[in-house]
């Protein structure tokens, strides 16, 4: 299975371009996650709108994923 990644970002927002290839991120369960994103809204709107409530597991993948498991 390979995942076909957007070939077009020009109208992606500056920070939004180094997520192209992903990113590995664990979520909160419920209620937590409601009980986080509330706080967020909060005191950092702008975050709270791009994702809800997460632990970034890994920074941004530089290039597509299928690079680091041996397949082109």
């Amino acid at each position: 299975m390979f995942t076909h990644y957007v070939e077009d970002v020009s109208g992606w927002e500056k920070w939004q371009q180094k997520y192209r290839y992903g990113v590995f991120l664990l979520l909160p369960s419920e209620p937590l996650m409601t009980q986080a994103n509330a706080i967020r809204e909060q005191y950092d709107k702008l975050s709270a709108m791009a994702c809800d409530a997460h632990i970034s597991l890994t920074i941004p993948s530089p290039s597509p994923y299928f690079r680091y498991i041996g397949r082109s």
